[in-house]
């Protein structure tokens, strides 16, 4: 039987996105549909040598911004980096970019939506030419950012309900016009606690959320993450799309896999189940009472907002300290 790579094989059945901001990882392994990235990737980029020159421009962009102000010119100045990083991808890409929004505002509505709307205006400062469908927002899934995602929808932003571990929160961001769904296969703590495994990984929640959508047409798609090795990627084939590393994107595009064999996802049989329907739109307490009963679910979620804005913090240090480099010459 004729054999493919791995990623050759999953191009055909998914999406497949970049989890990276490495535009050499775009250019050998690309082209994708979407790049995924979030405070940790952007800071790992920021730090490299060959992204100093965008470092010394956003925080000369920061400083115009507020020329006064020391400590709203290195959030705006991570800010401004962090879209200047994503924009770099984007030719590599068919579909969208994606940046996270601040971890300080995962539970308000209202400091999400501001924000998010001060993010896209650095993305019409810095590309105007770049038309909104080529932007993507990922906002924590919790009660308050879905809510920001359904006022942003109105106002023609894309988002993606991410830090997702349950059908819930699922639910909740297909109704609040979410255009992706990010569920992690592994929580985030297992990247940075030596030795830490994740004991029950997200592959059941994925596929219900995916039978979910098809059963019902629902436009929003699943974009899963989060994965530590091939056959865990492998195992979502079908899924509508994946978001993986720079090392296992090479480890796929390395490994063979015979051509004729079926994907594990199938949309059309999904299609066929009968979940039941629920909603959550209008019913802050029934969602929070689901995730209480969950404490694994909310574990995760948690941990995951706190790593983030450590990371999201450490962008901020850094743009602090080129800021008085720029003060002094």
């Amino acid at each position: 039987m004729p054999e493919v790579s791995q990623l050759e094989f999953l191009r055909k059945y998914s999406g497949i996105d970049c989890d990276t901001l490495d535009v050499e990882v775009a250019k050998a392994l690309g082209p994708f549909r979407n790049c995924t990235s979030n405070q940790g990737i952007a800071y790992s980029e920021a730090v490299k040598e060959s992204s100093a020159q965008l470092v010394t421009e956003s925080v000369a962009i920061a400083r115009n911004r507020y020329p006064k102000d020391d400590v709203n010119c290195a959030r705006y100045g991570a800010k401004v980096l962090m879209v200047s990083l994503t924009l770099r991808m984007l030719p590599y890409l068919s579909g969208c970019i994606l940046l996270q929004s601040t971890m300080r505002a995962a539970h308000s509505e209202s400091g999400t939506v501001q924000d998010v709307l001060e993010t896209i205006d650095i993305y019409k400062q810095l590309s105007p030419d770049t038309s909104l469908d080529r932007i993507c927002i990922k906002i924590p899934s919790t009660f308050e950012g879905l809510q920001a995602c359904r006022i942003l929808k109105g106002q023609g932003i894309n988002t993606l309900g991410t830090t997702l571990f349950s059908v819930e929160q699922a639910i909740l961001a297909e109704e609040s016009g979410c255009k992706y769904v990010s569920p992690y296969i592994n929580e985030l703590g297992i990247y940075f606690r030596p030795g830490a495994v994740d004991a029950n990984k997200g592959f059941p929640v994925v596929e219900e959320i995916f039978q979910y959508y098809e059963a019902y047409g629902m436009q929003t798609k699943v974009l899963a993450a989060s994965f530590i090795s091939t056959e865990e990627v492998m195992r979502l084939s079908g899924i509508h799309s994946i978001t993986i590393s720079p090392a296992l994107l090479k480890a796929l595009s390395l490994a063979t896999i015979s051509s004729d064999i079926s994907p594990n996802y199938n949309a059309e049989e999904a299609r066929n189940s009968t979940p039941l329907k629920r909603t959550f739109i209008h019913d802050e307490k029934s969602f929070k009472d689901a995730l209480t009963r969950n404490s694994e679910a909310t574990r995760k979620i948690n941990e995951a907002v706190e790593c983030f804005l450590e990371f999201e913090v450490r962008m901020e240090q850094m743009m602090k300290t080129a800021l008085e480099e720029f003060n002094s010459h």
